[in-house]
């Protein structure tokens, strides 16, 4: 935290800029309204940050670094769809804005609203972000949401990282991906054969199958990561393919 020396000197900043404001309106110096916004904040006051920018906004509608600083208060406060929608007003100003859009698609995925982020992302990619930064964002909500916690859902997984794929990642990271992929469909595979009967044979063989290629394409990262033996995971898998085999064939 700051000391209550320095908060003395942010809070006689602030006082002192709010009165150039006052006095000067519209001719105010932006690096001077953003300074004031970025003083509430320091001292933790983000709805004042808030408060402060969009009054500044009113004069000086076309400057992205007030629009950021208004976008980060509205962000702290809690109103990431307004704060969202702040940054966005920065893209129609100037869309090569640095790291607009990561931060954009950040925000987004902390609610969990990646479908929203995912285009985000892509804009990124196009503006030269690195794609394997882009689908890591996606990848490592996904992974501590969906199968790091004791409730896993492995169907949304799934979902989150097929979209993570659809970046040209490298080589190495869809390895990751694909590792995961496979892992996800064997669990789900899993769940759904213990009836052992022919209809949950037959619905289970096809994602046993699709995470046999899976594991085999994610060998690289296995290979590279302790604690996963992947040839326990393609010799498990081909056997619940053989088994879920059998069981159709004993049916027919």
């Amino acid at each position: 935290g700051l000391t209550p020396e320095v908060r003395e000197l942010y809070r006689n900043a602030v006082e002192a800029y709010e009165k150039v404001f006052e006095a000067k309106g519209e001719e105010t110096v932006v690096t001077q309204l953003r300074n004031v916004a970025a003083a509430y904040l320091q001292l933790g006051n983000a709805p004042e940050a808030a408060a402060f920018s969009e009054r500044a906004l009113e004069s000086h509608a076309q400057s992205p670094p007030l629009w950021a600083i208004y976008a980060e208060a509205l962000k702290q406060t809690g109103q990431v769809a307004e704060a969202v929608a702040a940054l966005q007003s920065i893209e129609e100003i100037n869309p090569d804005w640095p790291n607009l859009h990561l931060r954009m698609a950040n925000w987004l995925i902390e609610t969990g609203d990646i479908e929203s982020a995912f285009p985000a992302l892509q804009q990124a990619v196009a503006n030269g972000s690195v794609p394997d930064q882009a689908a890591n964002m996606i990848f490592s909500h996904a992974y501590s949401t969906y199968v790091q916690p004791t409730e896993k859902n492995y169907g949304r997984f799934i979902e989150m990282i097929q979209l993570a794929k659809d970046f040209d990642v490298s080589a190495p990271m869809l390895e990751q991906y694909d590792f995961w992929h496979g892992y996800s469909l064997y669990s789900i595979g899993m769940a759904i054969q213990a009836p052992e009967n022919v209809e949950t044979a037959t619905r289970s063989l096809p994602l046993f199958r699709e995470a046999l290629g899976l594991f085999q394409r994610g060998k690289g990262y296995a290979d590279r990561t302790n604690g996963i033996d992947i040839q326990q995971f393609v010799e498990g898998t081909g056997v619940y393919i053989e088994i879920q085999e059998a069981i159709i064939k004993r049916g027919q």
